[in-house]
């Protein structure tokens, strides 16, 4: 059945909302660690079974149609799947649809439910983003989900139906590498992306503090033209601390567009105590991003919070007279929590495997930021 009316989860008070700052207790700190007041009864998190050589992946397009458009790209994204050890489920990733979409939202949806209900399917990844997941979302059986979760894998506008999923079920859903876009890759896909995804994916324990890849890309050769050739990678310095403090909290993790668009939603969850992670369009420029974070901020989104992170910015956004740090400054003046920049997630490759509704830990006490997943994401099958 589709969602038929709001249910208002809140996060594990139990395992979040602490931050410190340096000689402060987290009571001192405005706007950061309010969540670990809360007397809200703590959030029972689901978690999908762990993924195996084996394992089947379904492939979904939730918005744009560019995997029907670019068969040679999705042809190429389901070979590296099958040669990394997982089977493959087309689903609806050759639907034409219409225009930018890949089918109708009922079309969409049914896709993504059909998937949920498939016993055979360990794992659903995003095909590719574009604009429109968020029409789907009154149409997501939530309830089949939660009796049968699985892991839920994409970036960018597939990060509101994880937002979404998160919100309604409480189930443990993965910010991380999209078909087309990492697998699709002409040398296969990348391995620091490929560890990361096995690392959180493959195993019940925790992954711990998380590494930062020192050669990173954001260069785009257009699929089934130019896409013929590795991309050129340049030096990256890592993540940084913008803000310094320690933070601990639930992660939760989305594209800058997606939060402002589910923002007075019923699917959007409590960011409250969370350790909350943006990453931004590749279409982007830095007036438009100073202009969503200060939208943020005027919407009180970021009251409350442990932590932020940024993943790292497409190099449009960040190539303008305006530095980086200098809008951060304007945007997060008042607020004292803990900040990082620089991580390796969002529209950039390779990307870290993050996922929504577990137990992180934000470090901001050096120049070198660090982020750490203190809890698994995953859990064995009874017969493991």
């Amino acid at each position: 059945m589709p969602w038929t009316g709001p249910r208002r989860l809140q996060l594990d008070r139990s395992r979040g909302g602490i931050a410190r700052m340096a000689g402060k207790s987290a009571s001192d700190v405005r706007h950061c660690g309010r969540a670990a007041e809360s007397s809200h009864p703590p959030m029972i998190t689901l978690k999908p079974v762990l993924l195996h050589r084996g394992s089947t992946v379904g492939l979904v397009a939730l918005s744009a149609p560019d995997a029907a458009a670019c068969p040679r790209r999705l042809q190429r994204s389901i070979a590296n799947l099958k040669a990394a050890g997982l089977e493959v489920d087309q689903g609806n990733s050759t639907a034409t649809g219409i225009d930018y979409l890949a089918g109708t939202a009922r079309e969409r949806a049914a896709a993504f439910n059909g998937l949920v209900a498939n016993p055979r399917i360990g794992c659903i990844m995003s095909c590719v983003g574009g604009e429109n997941t968020n029409a789907i979302l009154d149409l997501i059986d939530y309830g089949l989900f939660s009796r049968s979760p699985k892991a839920v894998v994409g970036y960018s506008d597939f990060t509101a139906l994880l937002l979404a999923l998160y919100a309604h079920t409480g189930c443990v859903v993965f910010h991380g590498p999209a078909a087309l876009p990492q697998f699709g890759e002409p040398c296969g896909v990348d391995t620091f992306t490929w560890r990361q995804f096995q690392k959180v994916l493959f195993s019940p324990y925790p992954a711990g503090e998380l590494p930062f890849a020192a050669l990173t890309t954001d260069e785009f050769l257009e699929w089934d033209v130019s896409d013929v050739r590795a991309r050129v990678y340049v030096k990256h310095a890592g993540p940084r601390t913008f803000r310094g403090g320690i933070a601990e909290g639930v992660l939760m993790c989305a594209n800058l567009d997606v939060w402002l668009s589910l923002h007075g939603t019923h699917h959007l969850p409590s960011m409250e105590g969370a350790i909350v992670g943006i990453e931004e369009s590749d279409g982007s420029t830095p007036a438009a991003f100073e202009r969503k974070l200060f939208a943020m901020y005027a919407k009180g989104m970021f009251d409350g919070v442990a932590g932020i992170v940024f993943g790292q910015l497409p190099s449009a956004c960040t190539g303008g007279k305006r530095r980086l740090s200098d809008i951060l400054m304007d945007v997060f003046e008042g607020i004292r929590c803990p900040i990082g920049q620089g991580f390796n997630f969002g529209h950039t490759d390779p990307q870290l495997t993050l996922p929504l509704g577990v137990h992180a830990r934000l470090d901001c006490t050096e120049p070198q930021a660090r982020l750490s997943l203190l809890e698994g994401a995953v859990e064995r099958r009874a017969c493991d």
